[in-house]
């Protein structure tokens, strides 16, 4: 599966700069703020970074851009803050689908996405379902399916927290199977594979990207990718739709 990244800002930030015309002209005047809605480390952070990073090899613009992490809840505390900016053009927001999944799941974030102003759509982020490199039998989705069942209520897949679109996905993945395993969410986004490689868990979905923080990537495998091709990084490894 592939999510979407997205830079926003909010509303009224385009109704004062103008027509398009007067957004070409429009050039900031102080710092610009990219709001990230992940720890520092996560894909999002690093990817705001890359965006930084370009801006300014480039010399695209006379003023300095950050990123400002607000991690707590994936958005719960960011959004409805962001929300409140009032038009802010040097305030922007990087997202993914969390910013559908978790006012959805957490009634009380008030946040509005059709009130915001899209910039760019920057790609998509593929996603691996991942497993411990010690289980030498599970090398496929079935084998990972297989072992599941047979855990029990004792099969536990580690991710973000509850209301994300990968805390979905993994719940997802249990109905779908008939696993009766349990979901765990962890505050701290971006550490998933840590958390996978160190503590007792047996699955987790997460970006490629993390596996550059630990240690020793060797300890965990991916088994499949949600992604209708092969990533080229990991080319034997074969896509959730391949496996029928």
């Amino acid at each position: 599966m592939k999510l979407r990244v997205l830079v926003i800002a909010s509303a009224l930030a385009v109704s004062q700069v103008g027509a398009a015309g007067a957004v070409r002209a429009w050039e900031p005047t102080k710092p610009v703020d990219i709001w990230v809605t992940f720890g520092k480390g996560a894909h999002a952070d690093i990817w705001a970074k890359e965006i930084i990073s370009i801006i300014e090899k480039k010399q695209l613009s006379n003023v300095k851009f950050n990123v400002v992490n607000i991690p707590k809840g994936a958005g719960v505390e960011a959004f409805p803050k962001f929300g409140k900016l009032n038009g802010d053009n040097h305030k922007l927001m990087l997202v993914l689908p969390n910013v559908f999944t978790v006012p959805l799941y957490k009634k009380a974030v008030k946040f509005n996405l059709m009130e915001m102003t899209p910039i760019a759509r920057m790609g998509s982020e593929t996603l691996a379902i991942w497993t411990k490199t010690k289980f030498k039998d599970i090398k496929t989705i079935s084998a990972l399916v297989e072992h599941a069942r047979s855990k029990g209520s004792n099969f536990r897949i580690v991710g973000p927290p509850l209301g994300t679109p990968r805390a979905m996905l993994a719940q997802v993945m249990l109905a779908l199977y008939g696993i009766n395993g349990s979901y765990v969410g962890i505050r701290k986004i971006g550490s998933t594979a840590r958390v996978l490689s160190e503590q007792d868990f047996e699955a987790a979905i997460y970006n490629p990207s993390e596996q550059l923080k630990l240690p020793d990537p060797g300890v965990v495998k991916p088994i499949a990718f949600l992604s209708h091709k092969r990533v080229k990084n990991f080319i034997s490894v074969p896509t959730l739709p391949e496996t029928g």
